[in-house]
């Protein structure tokens, strides 16, 4: 009887762990796309957190992360760039290499995408976005490059969804 018992039993754990395997391999596989999904970096900005510009929504990091191996030389004067249609994509004012003055940006359409003005390579005053419509989408106010002042951001039918206050590029207030 015995040695129908002994490897009855074994044959019984085998199985019994053969299935635990397969659930905790289930498991492994649940837990590594849980940790896929926390380890990608959400493109999605928290209301509460510092905002320094609208600039950033409107200009592609990849044309400004762009670098040359030729030395740039300084800019002076209105610069302009195009869409390959050869409608005026943006048009800045520069001195000496520097952003200073007006900068604004077009949809493809021409209509008005982003306007905003800098001192010395640093934003100051107020800059606003449009919605391609051509109604105000965003509009804060700079000092010295940092978010200063109220913020306003609206719905596409000019309803008021969003009301902050920064002081230095720090939120204080939020209505």
């Amino acid at each position: 009887m015995i040695k129908f018992t002994l490897p009855l039993a074994i044959l019984v754990l085998m199985m019994s762990s053969c299935g635990s395997d397969e659930s905790e391999s289930k498991d492994l596989d649940e837990a590594k796309v849980t940790a896929e999904k926390e380890a990608k970096p959400s493109r999605k900005r928290s209301r509460r957190s510092r905002r320094d510009s609208l600039y950033s929504e409107v200009t592609p990091m990849v044309s400004r992360t762009k670098t040359s191996a030729k030395p740039v030389s300084k800019k002076d004067g209105i610069n302009l760039s195009y869409y390959p249609s050869g409608k005026v994509k943006s048009e800045v004012f520069y001195k000496n290499g520097k952003k200073n003055g007006s900068g604004k940006w077009y949809f493809e359409s021409g209509q008005l995408k982003y306007e905003g003005n800098w001192k010395n390579g640093k934003q100051d005053g107020v800059e606003m976005a449009y919605f391609a419509s051509g109604q105000l989408k965003q509009e804060a106010y700079l000092r010295d490059g940092r978010a200063q002042g109220i913020y306003k951001e609206y719905s596409q039918t000019g309803e008021l969804l969003i009301h902050m206050k920064y002081e230095n590029g720090e939120l204080i207030d939020l209505k």
